[in-house]
């Protein structure tokens, strides 16, 4: 057996294994379940290898070479990625200006918090602090960083942001399939005698 390929990320050697998988080629990704573990030593490790038998390495190099020329990408139409509003191109990446933004706070609220509590006099004080920007933060941080961070996309073509339109939740996609399956069965005929 010989290594073809490694990656930093698990799932790039995944995605290599999947695409030689799909060609016919017997591949194994080496070290995947370590480095899920043990991430902070991937580079220690090698990272994550995929690996071939020694009959088939000349195909699988060629197939990754083509992987990593983007030759084996799925064209704009087939993406699965929003469309740039601005230039309508499917070369959309998240935006991580907001992501940025809410981790300052965070890294801010981490050191306030604390020097509020001791700048204070009162015990009492310093307990309502702690405990209510706690509570506060527990609470109300998740839907604020939600609505914040999410659907947040920026053109790598043109650098224009926006912010994409929600998208259903599981529970209506859900509806909406049953629906569709029970108009269909009442369209369809029943027959009975197959009973």
């Amino acid at each position: 057996m010989r290594r073809i390929y490694w990656a930093v990320e698990v799932q790039d050697a995944h995605i290599v294994e999947s695409l030689l998988h799909a060609r016919g080629i017997g591949a194994w990704s080496f070290d995947s379940g370590i480095l899920r573990l043990n991430w902070l030593k991937v580079l220690a490790y090698g990272g994550c290898r995929v690996m071939v038998a020694n009959s088939d390495v000349e195909q699988a190099l060629q197939i990754v070479r083509a992987y990593r020329a983007g030759e084996l990408a799925l064209p704009d139409e087939d993406a699965d990625s929003p469309r740039c509003p601005a230039c309508d191109r499917c070369v959309s990446l998240e935006n991580p200006a907001p992501r940025r933004g809410v981790f300052a706070f965070l890294i801010a609220c981490y050191w306030a918090l604390p020097m509020l509590a001791i700048a204070s006099a009162s015990a009492a004080f310093r307990w309502i602090a702690w405990s209510g920007g706690l509570l506060a933060l527990t609470l109300f941080l998740p839907g604020v960083v939600g609505r914040l961070v999410k659907s947040r996309f920026r053109c790598s073509d043109c650098g224009h942001t926006w912010r994409a339109p929600p998208r259903h939740s599981f529970g209506e996609m859900a509806r909406t399939v049953e629906a569709a399956e029970r108009n269909y069965d009442a369209a369809q005929p029943m027959d009975k005698t197959a009973l």
